[in-house]
């Protein structure tokens, strides 16, 4: 009967399954009337650190924290002007080195107009733990589309950030991504709006997606990133009667 659900943290489910381990973040406890929601979070690839986002008010506009699993202590980083994002750890959090995660933000509003402006052009930055805001990396923004949203991903094996282009409320998106390994530049996989195009996974270079294109019902497909020609697309399961999620 609480206002916001508590988020625990388990070293082990245990034999009957019913460990519950120890709380981790209460949200109850973040304000008085109940009114800070945890909106967002995402743990580490090494389990070791928790990026949590608050809003207020049921405002879209998100606080992002990092707290040390082990500790249950926030870090001193806070990210402001962050909103409709999530956090992207990248995965070579894993050997300690490069601590740190993606996430998208808008630039700081003009005085007085937190809650009444629009909002255009967000950006993709990249927040080192233990930096201030101000040093994050820009990573990826696009002054020519002012309604394009980024949302982050890294692949399972830590070597492609995937972008979802999204822009309004359009289910159809566009898929970028970016080998973190070669460091190059970001590349427009798919970069007309036609379809929903949602990253499953990836054997190496190439990638699997769920789409509707030409499937209203969903079908899963691989894309060879480095011979990208649609003639060269592969259908893994095709469309059927059922809806593919």
């Amino acid at each position: 009967l609480q206002n916001q659900d508590v988020l625990y943290v388990a070293e082990t489910l245990g034999d009957d399954g019913l460990d519950k381990g120890r709380v981790l973040l209460d949200p109850n406890t973040l304000s008085e009337d109940g009114t800070v929601a945890l909106t967002a979070w995402s743990v580490s690839p090494d389990g070791r650190w928790l990026a949590y986002a608050t809003s207020s008010a049921g405002s879209d506009w998100l606080t992002w924290h990092v707290r040390d699993v082990d500790s249950g202590e926030d870090l001193a980083d806070v990210i402001e002007w962050s909103k409709f994002s999530g956090a992207a750890w990248r995965a070579d959090s894993r050997n300690g080195s490069s601590l740190g995660f993606y996430y998208a933000r808008y630039d700081a509003p003009e005085p007085g107009q937190d809650y009444t402006g629009v909002n255009y052009y967000q950006k993709l930055y990249f927040h080192n733990l233990g930096q201030a805001q101000a040093e994050d990396v820009l990573v990826y923004e696009r002054p020519d589309q002012k309604e394009w949203g980024f949302g982050a991903e890294v692949s399972e094996d830590g070597r492609y950030l995937i972008l979802n282009v999204w822009q309004g409320t359009d289910v159809r998106n566009r898929l970028f991504y970016q080998d973190l390994e070669a460091g190059g530049p970001v590349v427009e996989l798919i970069a007309d709006l036609e379809a929903a195009f949602e990253f499953v996974g990836n054997d190496g270079p190439v990638f699997y997606l769920r789409t509707d294109l030409d499937a209203p019902r969903g079908k899963l497909i691989a894309v060879d990133t480095t011979r990208p020609e649609r003639d060269r697309w592969r259908t893994l399961i095709p469309e059927r009667a059922d809806v593919l999620e």
